[in-house]
């Protein structure tokens, strides 16, 4: 595998979560025209953890998209029933595993093995240990060992993030990830990251999935397109219902006074 200008790339970030979207997206019953009109998303209360999962993963494959000459990264990696590691970026920093969570708005607090989402105990900390332990472990397995793996939390669309002291896994914003990377001292030279991403891209190693949905990226970009109209359908909805209330107040009180005026 020859490593090129940008970062090397195998597999569609998300493709778990993408795939299982679009599945459940099959079995449901498609929109009517007055669902569209009130701006009812095509995306289910049930399944939106799974469609914000998949917005999280792409985010963070786009920001790793930029990483440059040298690096490579794996995505959505199976380790068995629906569940896989989001990422594994390799290159001259090392071998680094990263999940990603996507909470739009919320506010994150962490220190040591606590992380809260607005005042929530999650237990993101040990998950993310035991994907480093088995990424260490698969490396293991493909004849590569002693390779030093770190787990990295990367969050999306969160309000704020606090960092009350050192917490045991590394939890940064999308935004400031390739900085992150760019960071870390050199553990590993090119031939060695070459060799690492061939070892880790052998599909034996990963567990069994189901055969991926058909054109998932490009019918998630379609079906993502859909959720943001509808979005904009329901806020032009809430503009011009609070419009007409102002205006019917505007022309109630006038009227009200009038009536009290000729009263008296």
């Amino acid at each position: 595998m020859t490593l090129t200008s940008s970062a090397t790339s195998t597999g569609l970030a998300g493709q778990l979560l993408i795939d299982e979207v679009l599945r459940r997206l099959e079995r449901q019953p498609e929109r009517t025209l007055l669902d569209r009109v009130l701006g009812h998303s095509p995306i289910a209360e049930r399944d939106l953890p799974w469609y914000l999962g998949a917005k999280g993963e792409r985010v963070v494959g786009a920001v790793l998209s930029r990483l440059p000459q040298g690096w490579a990264v794996l995505h959505s990696l199976p380790i068995g029933h629906a569940a896989d590691i989001d990422h594994i970026v390799i290159g001259p920093g090392g071998v680094f595993v990263v999940s990603t969570k996507h909470h739009p708005g919320k506010k994150v607090w962490v220190a040591g093995h606590g992380f809260l989402v607005s005042g929530r105990r999650l237990p993101y900390m040990g998950k993310a240990g035991r994907e480093a332990d088995r990424v260490t472990e698969t490396l293991a397995s493909a004849g590569a060992f002693g390779i030093p793996v770190e787990p990295i939390i990367v969050l999306v669309g969160v309000a704020s993030l606090t960092v009350r002291s050192q917490p045991d896994v590394p939890v940064l914003e999308a935004r400031r990830l390739l900085s992150w990377l760019a960071s870390q001292p050199q553990r590993l030279e090119a031939e060695a990251v070459q060799e690492l991403v061939r070892r880790l891209s052998r599909a034996d190693l990963w567990a069994d999935t189901r055969p991926h949905v058909a054109h998932a990226g490009v019918r998630f970009g379609q079906l993502d397109a859909q959720v943001r109209a509808a979005s904009v359908v329901r806020r032009l909805w809430t503009v011009g219902i609070v419009g007409a209330a102002v205006w019917c107040g505007m022309i109630a009180v006038p009227s009200a006074m009038a009536a009290l005026t000729l009263t008296q």
